[in-house]
């Protein structure tokens, strides 16, 4: 028979025993594996705004191909400036950022009237190429906007651009109002 020292056995045993117990805490202790969650999507007041304004670009587009002028152009500037400003603000929230920024992901639904192309957004009407039109939609544009601004939630950790931004598209819209009438 083998002689074992006991030198031998203790390691052994010793060995065993922190086996054994890391088997038990592993057994006994549950893993919470963290679930990604996406980020939330930017309210839709944006979206629907950006989509809007791209409307009412396409609208003076054609305008402005039917009869040149240096007034629709000035306007159309404004609106062109308007969609920029709402593209900087949806920017700040990270549901925006990740429909737009990252290849091969579709956008949300909840996205897809601000990202379809200008002319018909979000299955939206084009505005067509008249003054009478660019005054009309002008005119429902800024009531919209006037009353998102009005309701913007302050909790909104982008209130403090998203309230002025939209009080200012809103007043610049009455005043366009004022030309094209």
């Amino acid at each position: 028979m083998a002689q074992i020292s006991r030198r031998a056995l203790l390691g052994s045993t010793v060995i065993a025993i922190a086996a054994a117990t890391g088997a038990a805490l592993g057994t006994s202790k549950s893993v919470h594996h963290k679930i990604a969650v996406p980020p939330p999507q930017p309210p839709s007041a944006l979206t629907d705004a950006l989509a809007a304004q791209r409307r009412l670009l396409a609208g003076y587009d054609a305008a402005i191909a039917a009869s040149p002028s240096a007034l629709l152009s000035a306007l159309r500037a404004d609106i062109a400036s308007h969609a920029e400003a709402l593209g900087a603000l949806l920017e700040n929230y990270p549901g925006w950022r990740l429909a737009h920024n990252v290849a091969g992901t579709p956008v949300p639904s909840t996205l897809a009237s601000a990202t379809s192309a200008p002319a018909t957004p979000g299955g939206g009407q084009a505005v067509a190429g008249t003054v009478v039109a660019l005054a009309s939609a002008s005119s429902a544009l800024e009531s919209r906007l006037a009353t998102e601004c009005v309701q913007w939630p302050a909790t909104d950790r982008n209130a403090a651009a998203a309230v002025p931004l939209l009080g200012s598209m809103s007043a610049c819209l009455s005043a366009h109002l004022t030309v094209l009438r």
